[in-house]
């Protein structure tokens, strides 16, 4: 019997959950709504995100969730807080079909990639 592996890193362990995440594209969040409206390919996604897991890391702390339309918005009440730098696993609901991102401060460019 061969010896268990040792995952020692958060991209071994995503790596391993899910295969290799694949790039999307980057959403560059500033102090007020961003999401669909300056995010190439997250302006007109729909149907395409639906329920996909995504990893997401920025340069800067911000704040996250997945909304139902392309109008939808994040807060500092309604999202998730990231700490800059800090890999972040958001698994969109059947319903979710766009990624609504906020920087704490000044502007925060958010890799995002899906879990595939």
């Amino acid at each position: 019997m061969a010896a268990p592996v040792r995952l020692t890193s958060t991209p071994h362990i995503l790596q391993a959950m899910s295969g290799s995440p694949q790039h999307l594209g980057t959403i560059v969040a500033t102090t007020t709504k961003n999401n669909h409206d300056t995010a190439v390919p997250f302006n007109n996604t729909g149907d395409a995100l639906k329920s996909r897991p995504l990893l997401l890391q920025s340069d800067a702390a911000f704040y996250v969730r997945g909304v139902t339309t392309n109008a939808g918005t994040v807060t500092e009440t309604n999202g998730v807080y990231v700490q800059a730098l800090q890999p972040w696993v958001l698994w969109l609901r059947s319903d979710e079909g766009w990624v609504a991102c906020l920087a704490v401060t000044g502007t925060a460019t958010v890799r995002v990639f899906e879990l595939i």
